[in-house]
């Protein structure tokens, strides 16, 4: 392969034009859902330009605002300092 043919082969996620923001990977003509990131070594992402990658972040979306809805409208208590998590943990175990 010659040095033209390998320079006119570009990955799509590579492409800077298909990042929104430079954070979201938005490419409707790339087919796969979760893509490499730029910098391989930072991981994956989600393409949001395909229906499963949308479908994808509405579940994150959705699993972040569940949570979000339960600790606000639950009588549970979902935060804790560090002296009463070590309180309920002592307890369990029978400490004191």
């Amino acid at each position: 392969m010659s040095a033209a043919n390998s320079e006119a082969i570009v990955k799509p996620e590579a492409n800077p034009d298909n990042y929104v923001w430079y954070l979201f990977y938005y490419n409707p003509n790339d087919e796969r859902a979760i893509v490499p990131k730029r910098c391989k070594w930072l991981g994956w992402t989600i393409n949001f330009g395909s229906r499963k990658g949308q479908c994808i972040g509405a579940l994150f979306a959705g699993a972040i605002a569940g949570c979000v809805y339960y600790c606000y409208n639950s009588d549970k208590k979902c935060h804790y300092s560090f002296s009463e998590l070590y309180e309920k943990i002592a307890a369990k175990f029978g400490k004191n």
